[in-house]
């Protein structure tokens, strides 16, 4: 069963029935939490793949989602809706279980040498706190998985990386031993929601897929501009920092801009809890 998701009214109430038999699985990014750079939206897909084909140092799929994670990683993350982290603390109440599951890699990226450690530290900071749902469960690398970087669990959250999330859940429900009568997975990418949904009628478990899309109307404060967005994507390249639509907007205007931010500025930017020094792949 899928269903659609347009506001954070109509999660709760694809949650309504949600019970101690029930496994609610959240993807994080556009569904937890969001960034508002122009860049990881869906609008700017097509040049953001085009331009990271030209410029990376790997045209493959990897390199795409390697420099995406760069910018995730340096960018200020946010709530989708201040009214989440409510909604998935009533369902501890009622004894539900919860997970997110993210397609977050494990690799190290920019500073953040321990990608899981900073996803639940960001959830943590932002209201959330999966752990609470599985209090006594051990930290876990599935090296089961024949991949550089496997899927890991700790604290609630279980990243997938290159892992199909449906089979890294399965993983996951061995390692925890739960046994869900319903799975309810919340994704804004249908075919991530498919896949979970495949794997739950191999092995006899009832399916509801949500998918949210209340992220897409989230704008930042600038207007989409692809210029700005090669801009931001060369000083990536050139600078090894990620700046803001913001603060591309003020740097952009100049001739030669990448080549006259003041080294000041650059440290500044490298300095602020929304930038981070980066090497693009």
């Amino acid at each position: 069963m899928m269903v659609s998701a347009k506001t954070i009214d109509d999660i709760r109430r694809a949650l309504r029935g949600a019970d101690c038999d029930t496994l609610v699985a959240f993807d994080c990014d556009e569904v937890l939490t969001t960034i508002l750079e122009h860049a990881c939206k869906g609008h700017s897909n097509r040049f953001f793949t085009e331009w990271c084909s030209r410029n990376a140092t790997s045209c493959a799929e990897r390199g795409i989602f390697d420099v995406a994670t760069f910018i995730l990683v340096s960018s200020e993350n946010r709530l989708v809706d201040e009214k989440m982290p409510g909604i998935v603390k009533n369902l501890l109440e009622k004894k539900a279980k919860a997970v997110v599951l993210t397609a977050l890699s494990t690799k190290p990226v920019a500073d953040v040498h321990d990608p899981i450690a900073w996803r639940v530290a960001t959830l943590n900071r932002l209201g959330y706190n999966f752990g609470d749902f599985w209090p006594s469960l051990a930290d876990r690398r599935f090296d089961e998985f024949a991949c550089e970087y496997p899927p890991a669990y700790s604290s609630g959250v279980i990243c997938c990386g290159d892992v199909p999330k449906g089979e890294a859940l399965l993983a996951f429900l061995k390692h925890s031993g739960a046994a869900p009568k319903k799975i309810i997975f919340i994704d804004d990418k249908m075919e991530n929601l498919e896949n979970v949904s495949a794997v739950c009628a191999d092995v006899g478990i009832a399916f509801v897929g949500v998918e949210y899309v209340e992220a897409d109307q989230m704008a930042s404060n600038v207007h989409f501009s692809e210029k700005r967005i090669e801009f931001q994507l060369s000083t990536l390249r050139e600078k090894r920092i990620w700046i803001s639509d913001l603060e591309a907007e003020e740097h952009m205007s100049s001739a030669n801009a990448i080549e006259n931010i003041p080294y000041a500025a650059i440290e500044k930017l490298r300095k602020s809890p929304r930038t981070s020094a980066v090497s693009v792949p």
